[in-house]
């Protein structure tokens, strides 16, 4: 594995997780960090698009610097590199964030006390 370091001159998207390891391991740890993201870019020829999205790796580290921040990013080391001028997004990981809730629940219990037959037509919550 490659680790690579991309610097920016603007502040990055605070959704941006880095890949966090556990001390006693090098596994990533999702229970603390969420997940983490993948680093992906487009390569950009007079303003417009040239080929398709370039995975280049996962995030597994956001720093903010006085005037710049950086995204170091781990790679097999085989990718295309993105250079000056290029479009660079990141993207959750679908094998480990998702939409549902991690870390809390909740538990309903529904009744119905009436003795007439009732027929429920929708449950919903916006948590």
């Amino acid at each position: 594995m490659a680790t690579i370091r991309i610097t920016l001159p603007l502040p990055v998207n605070a959704s941006l997780q880095p890949k966090v390891s556990t001390v006693a391991s090098s596994t990533p740890n999702t229970s603390d960090s969420g997940g983490w993201d993948i680093i992906y870019f487009v390569k950009m020829v007079d303003g417009k698009q040239s080929g398709g999205v370039i995975e280049l790796g996962e995030c597994i580290a956001v720093v903010q610097g006085t005037t710049t921040y950086t995204i170091d990013v781990e790679t097999d080391g085989n990718e295309i590199l993105p250079t000056a001028n290029d479009y660079i997004f990141f993207g959750k990981n679908n094998k480990i964030s998702t939409s549902s809730l991690r870390g809390y629940f909740a538990e309903v219990e529904m009744k119905n006390d009436s003795t007439a037959s009732a027929e429920l037509f929708a449950v919903s919550a916006e948590v």
